[in-house]
């Protein structure tokens, strides 16, 4: 029969988890103590609790002797209040937030919430008061180049991401403004009539000949000679929008002041290397900075102002020279520039002229070391922003500093008629691919490391993917395929004599010895240049692979269209670097 026990149940102290009294007649939890006047109902024999029974009463007095000693037993979603099992208000010791500043905790048996203010410069999030890291009202912010604004709760920064091209400074997205130095040849060849091949304008007759007889030799609304083209493609874009998005520069092949001027060479005198040149790989920082004027035109501006006006000056088909007030005996005592009864004269408005032989290779090196001299000025030693020589940079703790120096673009656009005339093999460090090849990808190496732009250092030299497809026998004006000099027709490169053909391996496997393989900062980082050509040779492929070595692009040029110029460079311009490079 059914067995029906009441009892109360005594609470038990919490000291000893194994042991507790649960009256004054010591009985244990392991017993059941029953008052004097007890019910029973029986069902089957025997006047015992079973096994089972006791087993429940057992775990019922461990689990709820809270619950017991105010007078009742409740299930786990419910608390004892005054004798009456109450259903929970909240589940039991549940931690939420009330709103963003107030966290609401349940008590431990569920029968109450209390509020919970969160301290200043906290938040509730999750149910718990949390720091927060940032304003959520604030405005952007950058980590490194990458903008940053604070998420609704003030615990995380979240990338806002600046357009293609741009980079966070000072909370905002500002333009990466590439630097593009343009190298125009200006070589005799480039004296030639655009659109008559081998004819220069002395040699011309009729009426299509253009006027020349200095200072009146070109119509500058319609030139005729192939530098006259560019010099008008290259003003066109200098009035451009696209030319106030990019720091610009100008270079030529080098020359110096020279009287009894003409209208080929104007007052300038042509130069195989600047005067003074060591050919050393790499230059003196005082032989190069005052010599250097030989080869550049306009520098980069050192500041904001623009500097394009100063640019078109070489480009308006005008060439002044005037007395400088300084005596002298002989050009050189007036900066290579003019002699002439006794006192120097100089440019006020310079002009390009074509007149020399055509150093590729050797202007690539002269750009290049520019750019380390006076340009990229990465980690050199400053007390001032304008000891840096530049709008990119800043004075930081005594070193110049670019915030995009790791994904600012530099380059160089080489623009040529012709084909390399001094450095005509690839063994030597001065030939244009090894040039080009050093100032993107790098030349020897020990560990790839070493290497730049992805290439991989192989057997102790620089490879970069699809280099192996260069290598082959060429000859070196025609970009056609060779086994001797004899496959290889001699050209016209600008001087008396046409110049030999000559068939050789591109491939660029030149090591320099004393280490200088790539161009580097006073830090010792590394700094690739990309260089792009555009041709005008009328050889389709015959400068290629400069722009291939140098990870450029490569542009078949016809002189006759004076947009396709002016296209090209805003095109260059228009390609913007991602600001995640820089990270």
């Amino acid at each position: 029969m059914a067995l029906t026990l009441s009892f109360a149940l005594i609470h038990c102290t919490p000291q000893d988890p194994e042991r507790a009294d649960l009256g004054p007649s010591g009985a244990t939890s392991g017993d059941i103590a029953l008052p004097e006047t007890t019910s029973v109902s029986r069902s089957g024999e025997g006047d015992a609790l079973t096994d089972d029974a006791e087993t429940d009463a057992v775990d019922a007095s461990t689990e709820d002797s809270a619950d017991g000693a105010r007078g009742c037993v409740c299930d786990a979603s419910m608390w004892c209040n005054e004798g009456e099992c109450v259903q929970d208000v909240c589940p039991e010791g549940e931690s939420l937030c009330q709103d963003l500043s107030t966290r609401s905790l349940c008590a431990e048996d569920g029968s109450s919430v209390e509020l919970i203010p969160c301290a200043e410069g906290e938040v509730c999030s999750g149910g718990a008061c949390v720091t927060q890291v940032c304003d959520p009202e604030g405005e952007p912010v950058c980590e490194g180049v990458m903008r940053m604004a604070c998420n609704s709760l003030g615990l995380e920064l979240l990338p806002l991401p600046c357009p293609s091209g741009s980079g966070c400074m000072d909370g905002s997205c500002v333009p990466i403004e590439p630097n593009m130095l343009l190298i125009v040849d200006t070589s005799t060849s480039m004296s030639l009539l655009a659109d008559k091949a081998d004819t220069y304008p002395s040699e011309c007759e009729g009426v299509d000949c253009p006027p020349w007889e200095f200072p009146l030799c070109e119509d500058p609304a319609n030139p005729m000679t192939r530098i006259g083209r560019v010099k008008r493609a290259i003003d066109d874009f200098l009035k451009s929008e696209s030319a106030q998005e990019a720091r610009l520069a100008l270079m030529r092949f080098p020359q110096t002041g020279l009287d009894y001027p003409n209208c080929q060479r104007g007052n300038y005198g042509h130069l195989f290397f600047m005067s003074g040149d060591a050919h050393q790989p790499e230059s003196d920082f005082e032989w190069f900075s005052t010599q250097l004027f030989q080869t550049l035109c306009t520098g980069f501006s050192e500041s904001a102002a623009s500097n394009l006006e100063e640019m078109a000056l070489w480009l308006d088909f005008e060439e002044i020279i005037a007395p400088s007030g300084q005596g002298c005996g002989a050009f050189w005592d007036c900066q290579w520039e003019h002699c002439a009864g006794g006192q120097c004269y100089s440019h006020t408005n310079h002009e390009l002229r074509g007149s020399g032989p055509t150093p590729l290779g050797k202007s690539l090196f002269y750009a290049g070391e520019y750019l380390r001299h006076l340009v990229l000025n990465e980690g050199k030693a400053c007390a001032f922003d304008a000891d840096c020589r530049s709008p990119h940079y800043s004075c930081v703790d005594g070193a110049c500093r670019d915030p995009f120096f790791a994904c600012r673009e530099t380059s160089i656009v080489l623009f040529t008629d012709g084909f390399e005339t001094v450095y005509e093999t690839t063994d030597e460090f001065f030939n244009p691919l090894v040039q080009a090849k050093r100032l993107q990808y790098g030349l020897g190496c020990s560990t790839s490391a070493e290497c730049l732009q992805g290439a991989e250092c192989t057997s102790g030299v620089c490879r970069f993917e699809g280099e192996e497809e260069s290598a082959m026998m060429q000859c070196n004006a025609y970009a056609s395929s060779c086994l001797s000099d004899a496959d290889c027709p001699a050209f016209d490169c600008g001087l008396a004599e046409p110049c030999e053909g000559l068939c050789q391996d591109v491939s660029v496997s030149f090591v320099e010895p004393s280490g200088v393989d790539t161009l580097s900062s006073v830090e010792g980082t590394s700094m690739p240049i990309t260089i792009h050509v555009v041709d005008a040779s009328g050889t389709l492929g015959s400068n290629q692979r400069i722009a291939t070595y140098g990870g450029g692009e490569y542009f078949s040029l016809e002189l006759a269209n004076l947009s396709a110029l002016t296209a090209i460079l805003d095109a260059l311009v228009q390609a913007k670097p991602e600001a995640t490079l820089c990270e």
